[in-house]
């Protein structure tokens, strides 16, 4: 396999999931980051009981057709049986199910649903995880703002402006924001209606912020901004 398609995925992270077939006789330790598994090629070959040759043919033809350009390969580091540690070349659920249907296997079918799975739970596990870390800064700038300390204050103020955008970017992830049966058919209006509303965020922002003119305005409307400014000092030298 070349290196362009060798590096597309970068360097992978993630936890270990146990994955084993029904009879039992096969058993993984797959890579999972949340947003999907790898698997080795010996592993695809474990998975679908073919030889590690078998699976890197169909690897490289995936790589050339339905899957040319995607980040499909990722590097984890690995622990040999000689102590020492590796960086192996993993695949992601997309090429594992590219593979797995070239094959035929009725065994892929399985992973795919036991990976959907975990996906989930990782889905549902980081949508708490963000609640709640929202809640802790939503309490933080509670906190903050009591503060005699000017500085410590401002920096609540600063925080709190930026709170309703979260929420909105909170909701729309969760699905909170209602939308039209139109929109439902067409997930992009979703996204318009996030767009739309954030010049109302912005302009909020501007009002708590007067030393912010330049906040979320573009190139064009700071320029302007600037040239009324000079205008106005050489006005007042003038009239002196």
């Amino acid at each position: 396999m070349d290196d362009k398609h060798s590096s597309s995925g970068g360097t992978g992270t993630g936890d270990l999931e146990l994955y084993q077939s029904s009879d039992g006789l096969i058993q993984l330790k797959v890579h999972a980051d949340g947003d999907t598994v790898w698997l080795t090629r010996q592993q695809m070959a474990t998975l679908f009981g073919r030889d590690v040759k078998t699976i890197g043919k169909h690897v490289t033809n995936a790589l050339r057709e339905e899957l040319s350009g995607m980040p499909v390969v990722a590097n984890f580091a690995t622990t040999a049986s000689d102590g020492k540690t590796y960086q192996v070349k993993h695949y992601s659920l997309d090429m594992v199910l590219s593979v797995g249907y070239r094959i035929k296997s009725t065994e892929g079918i399985r992973f795919r649903q036991w990976a959907n799975h975990i996906l989930h739970r990782y889905l549902i596990q980081g949508a708490a995880l963000n609640e709640q870390r929202l809640q802790q800064l939503s309490q933080v700038v509670t906190i903050l703002s009591r503060s005699s300390d000017e500085l410590v204050a401002g920096t609540a103020d600063v925080l709190s402006t930026y709170l309703p955008s979260l929420e909105l970017l909170r909701d729309c992830d969760t699905g909170a924001i209602s939308a039209s049966p139109s929109s439902r058919s067409n997930p992009f209006s979703v996204i318009s209606s996030v767009v739309e509303r954030s010049p109302q965020l912005v302009s909020n922002e501007r009002r708590s912020l007067d030393y912010s003119y330049a906040f979320a305005r573009d190139d064009g409307e700071r320029v302007a901004r600037k040239d009324r400014r000079k205008t106005r000092r050489r006005t007042g030298k003038t009239s002196e």
